[in-house]
């Protein structure tokens, strides 16, 4: 399938890959990480800042803090957070929804997907793959990803295999993770940080092939002690073609443990497609991280907590001031209706107590002013009144001429936006789970069963599929050709009333195939166009049989009036006709 980076332009493959050129195996992916983690720190400063500002919740920067309980004590208004939320619940709703089709699967090809079993066989794998999406995590994934990529401007999830769900899919968060790129600026490799309990690791890479260290632990029952893991997936470079395990994989993956002494491997198997995906907000060329909203939002997400502090320091100078008093004044009883005895002379004077500062209400109303213009400008770099109209697309009737409409200019600037969704994510997502029901399904093939997913037709041998989004932001992005279609089928019509053979300059039957496809119809409502001429054949034959018994009993009648009429010579018309007696 499309869609899917792959290592090109490799060097040619050594007799071995790397990790066994070395007694230290792990030694070169360290190295790696060293430069990717160069790589990064220049964003790492506003990547905290944005979570301090904007999401608080989010970000692991040491292995540490995967035990340690986040705060939101930094934040006043939540504005920025809402915005967050309300953008992931958009995209959501928008690109991912779960409660309507997102995506289908094409050749490219019109009229090979005409076909009739080749249409069949789309429709029933575009099915089975939005069974997986649904019965495994993805949907919750994407509660996690879509915020990351809007706050951060990069997100990234790792696509594994699952025995129970086909995959299994895992989003990092920001901090925890190194991205490297190819030529294409397309991210292929992944490196994370995280941490594991002893007990984790003998469980899942056994006993034998962790660090003496861990052992130990093991051993002592310090089955609690976190451990500093690294997880790297990228291309192998040395691949080994034409041979099976790891080695001959396009990408490896392994896992070897952060601080051990010893520089051993925990684990290394390979991925025959990518299993990264790492969406961005916007990256410029040669950038391996992207930006998004959360970036351009930060300075105003940052004053609206210094507004909040000033407004409330305003309000508390105006309700509890700072007061003056007399020198013999003492022992005042601050609590509401409480009674404090005062000397004669104070009692006597024109106030007792008087604040020194007096806060103005105008300056309140100012700050408050000020608030709602910062909070209308970190809405509006989150999109927000576009994406609370999407995530409420769910709960009631919506189209996507609606959103057209009222959200055309920001369509437009969320155009490249979505592309790249579909290019660094989707695509990469529905590619793994393909290959999956692909894998599953071979052995069965086999032996002439159809297995998870049918085999596919001859017509397809060959055929890169393709994957076509119909989601209602993907079809708001089409509105434009749909309103075509509309508006010059409307206008034919027109014409057609003083002169009626315009109508044969339009293809009614294209006009609905396309018309279709951009609002994101199931095949199995359209007729193909086979289907459809084999309708119009049958009713023709029909017409015409019943056109010729219509005639009959007029040739009939006709017949008869001619055998009955008499010409000069005694005989019939009939007869003249028909050359009798001649």
């Amino acid at each position: 399938m499309a869609g899917t980076a792959r290592p090109a332009d490799r060097e040619p493959s050594f007799t071995k890959p790397r990790f066994l050129l070395t007694d230290r195996p792990a030694e070169p992916f360290r190295k790696r990480l060293a430069m990717l983690k160069n790589e990064r720190t220049p964003h790492e400063g506003d990547w905290r800042e944005i979570s301090q500002n904007i999401r608080p919740t989010r970000g692991l920067w040491t292995a540490e803090e995967q035990r340690r309980r986040k705060s939101a004590s930094s934040i006043i208004n939540n504005t920025p957070l809402l915005a967050s939320r309300t953008l992931g619940a958009g995209m959501m709703s928008g690109i991912t929804s779960p409660a309507r089709p997102w995506f289908r699967l094409t050749t490219g090809d019109p009229a090979r997907d005409e076909a009739a079993g080749v249409k069949m066989w789309l429709h029933v794998v575009t099915r089975r793959i939005q069974h997986v999406l649904a019965s495994s995590n993805f949907y919750t994934s994407r509660q996690q990803i879509y915020p990351d990529v809007g706050d951060y401007g990069t997100g990234v999830v790792i696509i594994d295999d699952d025995f129970e769900n086909i995959v299994r899919f895992t989003v990092l968060p920001v901090g925890q993770y190194w991205l490297g790129t190819d030529k294409n600026d397309r991210v292929d490799t992944v490196y994370r940080a995280f941490g594991m309990t002893v007990l984790q690791l003998v469980r899942k890479f056994g006993y034998e092939n962790c660090s003496q260290t861990v052992r130990d632990m093991y051993d002592r029952s310090q089955y609690d002690q976190m451990v500093k893991v690294i997880h790297a997936i990228e291309p192998n470079l040395q691949q080994v073609r034409g041979i099976k395990g790891p080695r001959g994989m396009p990408y490896v993956c392994v896992y070897f443990e952060e601080e051990n002494g010893e520089d051993k491997l925990l684990s290394f198997k390979g991925y025959r497609d990518l299993r990264i995906a790492a969406p961005r907000w916007d990256v410029q060329a040669g950038e391996v991280y992207g930006v998004g909203p959360g970036w351009y939002a930060l300075p105003d997400a940052k004053g609206l907590q210094v507004l909040e502090r000033r407004k409330a320091q305003a309000i508390d100078r105006m309700v509890t001031p700072p007061t003056q008093s007399p020198a013999g004044l003492t022992g005042v009883n601050w609590l509401p209706g409480a009674n404090t005895v005062v000397p004669t002379n104070v009692a006597q004077g024109s106030a007792a107590i008087r604040p020194i500062y007096e806060q103005r209400a105008d300056g309140i109303t100012a700050i408050r002013g000020e608030i709602d213009a910062t909070e209308q400008r970190v809405n509006s770099a989150y999109y927000a009144d576009l994406f609370l109209m999407l995530s409420q697309s769910d709960r009631r009737e919506i189209t996507a001429r609606e959103i057209e409409e009222r959200h055309e200019e920001k369509l437009l600037a969320l155009g490249p936006v979505l592309e790249r969704q579909h290019n660094e994510d989707l695509n990469i997502n529905i590619d793994a789970v393909f290959n999956r029901l692909v894998d599953v399904s071979k052995p069965m093939w086999a032996q002439d069963m159809d297995g998870v997913i049918p085999p596919p037709p001859k017509e397809l041998a060959d055929v890169e599929l393709k994957v076509e989004y119909v989601s209602i932001l993907a079809q708001a992005q089409r509105a434009v050709t749909v309103g075509g279609i509309e508006r010059l089928v409307g206008f034919t019509g027109n014409l057609a009333g003083v002169k009626p053979e315009v109508l044969d300059k339009i293809d009614f039957d294209q006009a609905i195939d396309e018309y279709a496809d951009a609002i994101g119809t199931p095949p199995a409502v359209v007729r193909s166009d086979e289907a459809v001429k084999q309708i119009r054949d049958q009713n023709a034959a029909a017409m015409q049989q019943q056109q010729a018994a219509a005639a009959m009993p007029a040739a009939a009648q006709s017949a008869k009036l001619l055998s009955e009429a008499r010409t000069s010579d005694g005989g019939s018309i009939l007869d003249q006709v028909l050359g009798v007696n001649q």
